[in-house]
This record gives structure tokens, sequence and C-alpha cells, in this order.
């Protein structure tokens, strides 16, 4: 069945798109949805009608996401991990805390959007992709500080290490001079004995 996309739709096509989808994809959710209509020869004048609607709409949503665009590359997009010494992260930067960190300054996208170009990992300016439009992709730069996590004191550490053996030591000796003990006043009891 031919139908022409009232909007976009992920893996489909994009809003005035004519395509072919099977019947029950357009019947059940297309349609019903509104992100379709049929291309049917009938509604011919309606359609070259909403065609210059729709190209309207798409006219302005491309303006609307250049606008877009030309905000996110004026800012200065910083994110703050955890990281080791060597300027490694804990974990990695994920598209996830970028899109949060876009939507708290207004800007309308979701973790589809984001896409790094890499998995940031280390401490640095990073390139990233963020999809605005279908039409309108725009690369941003995101700075990764570093928030140092301090190592644990490898010696206060060494040092408790050191203190639960001394500790097990005297507990040892304390166990065989008792024992030691017993052993004379056995000695002494058998010799009285006899």
């Amino acid at each position: 069945m031919k139908v022409i996309l009232v909007q976009d739709v992920t893996n489909l096509g994009v809003l005035g798109d004519q395509v072919q989808v099977k019947d029950g994809y357009a019947r059940n959710f297309l349609i019903p949805q509104g992100k379709a209509i049929l291309a049917s020869s009938k509604k011919s004048k309606e359609l070259q009608h909403r065609m210059q609607f729709f190209e309207k709409l798409r006219q302005a949503a491309i303006e609307s996401a250049n606008g877009e665009a030309a905000k996110l590359i004026s800012k200065k997009w910083e994110v703050q991990k955890k990281s080791g010494p060597g300027g490694r992260l804990f974990g990695s930067v994920t598209n996830s805390e970028i899109a949060s960190l876009l939507q708290d300054q207004g800007f309308e996208v979701t973790r589809r959007n984001v896409v790094p170009y890499e998995p940031i990992k280390t401490v640095g300016t990073h390139k990233v992709s963020v999809k605005l439009h279908t039409e309108v992709k725009v690369d941003i730069d995101i700075n990764v500080i570093a928030d140092l996590v301090e190592p644990e004191a490898t010696a206060g550490g060494e040092g408790e290490v050191a203190e639960d053996q001394a500790q097990s030591a005297e507990t040892e000796e304390s166990e065989e001079s008792v024992d030691s003990e017993e052993t004379a006043e056995a000695v002494q009891d058998t010799e009285t004995a006899s």
C-alpha cells in the first residue's frame, strides 16, 4: 500500500515522502496515528494541496533546526566525570548523559539524536554529532573535566594489615605460653603423685 508520510517516521522516511508499506502497518499504525495518509488517486487534489502544506511545514522545521544548531555550536559544553590520575574515566560519557545536558539547557533532543564519534573514556575535548532534523546535523565539542578520585591510602591500608598481623602474633604467643604453663603444671602434678 502506498502512503504519504505526514511526519517523519524513524527508519521509514520524512515528511512528504511517498512510501510503499505493508497493508497492516498502514491501516493499524501509520494512518490511525496520523503519521501518514493514503496516496490514492481519488484524493489527488487534496493530496496535492496537502503536499504543499507539508512542504511548508518541512521547511519551517528545517529552519527551526538550523537555528537550534547555531545555538548549540555557540555554547561551551562541559561534563564532569570521575577519573583516575591518568585521565581515564571510570566508565564513559554516554549519549544519554549528553542528551540530558542538552535538555537542561532547553534543547529538545533524545539520546538517539546524540552520536559520539567514538566512546568517550578519557578526559579532554571530544566531538559529538547531534541530529536535530533528518536534514540538519551538527557537530559540537564536549569538554570532559576530571573529577579526580584519590586512590585509597595504601600506607594506611598496609599499616592496618601490619597491626592485624602483630595482634595475631601476640595471640599466638600468649596461647603458646598458656600451653607451656599447663604442661609444666601437669609435670609437677605427676612428680608429686609419684
